[in-house]
């Protein structure tokens, strides 16, 4: 029902949950993910999140809007044969070009200069820009710097799942962070699930 700091104090959670991860299954609906708010302490839901599903529930920049989860299907990926890797991604308009040549004036940081193909609802149908990959126990961004790593919990966690955040992020990027990785937690607990049940 929530995400705690270790070691294990007294503080309050970092993230609450408005549902046990523990209950989901694909036709679930989704959970909403809370934190407190940094000015007024009083909780501020950030993302709805399920299987393959993240909507963010407040305001947030145009790169953190229209999120596509992604994970390897098919034979190899059943067998175990290939890692579980899970590409988030997010629409980027395109990039003026200039001569041929992508415009050095259009910036990489998601509000890109630019334009989308179509405006579908309010969001654009651009282009897919990798934003964080999760792959064994890794989650790197798109330049491929560890920021997490992700383990199962050890006895002291009461073995729920642990993820280490190693690098410096601000609290968008620490947000979907979260986000994300109760997206691939939903997945795992849905595999066991129906393994449980065979």
């Amino acid at each position: 029902m929530s995400i705690i700091e270790l070691p294990l104090g007294s503080g309050p959670p970092l993230y609450t949950f408005s549902s046990s991860l523990n209950h989901v299954h694909s036709l679930s609906p989704g959970i909403d993910i809370s934190r407190p708010d940094a000015h007024s302490g009083e909780s501020l839901k950030i993302y709805s999140v399920a299987e393959r599903f993240i909507q963010p529930l407040h305001a947030v920049p145009p790169l953190f809007r229209n999120i596509t989860a992604f994970r390897p299907t098919g034979l190899a990926a059943a067998m175990g044969l290939r890692k579980t890797v899970w590409d988030f991604c997010t629409m980027t308009a395109i990039p003026k070009e200039a001569g041929g040549r992508t415009d050095p004036q259009a910036s990489s940081s998601g509000e890109a200069m630019g334009d989308f193909l179509v405006t579908l609802g309010g969001d654009g149908i651009g282009r897919l820009r990798d934003l964080l990959r999760f792959s064994d126990g890794k989650w790197a961004t798109e330049n491929d710097e560890v920021i997490a790593l992700a383990r199962e919990g050890s006895p002291e966690c009461e073995g729920m799942p642990v993820l280490s955040v190693i690098k410096e992020l601000d609290q968008m990027t620490l947000d979907f962070l979260i986000a994300a990785w109760c997206v691939t937690l939903w997945g795992e607990l849905h595999k066991r699930t129906r393994h449980h049940r065979k």
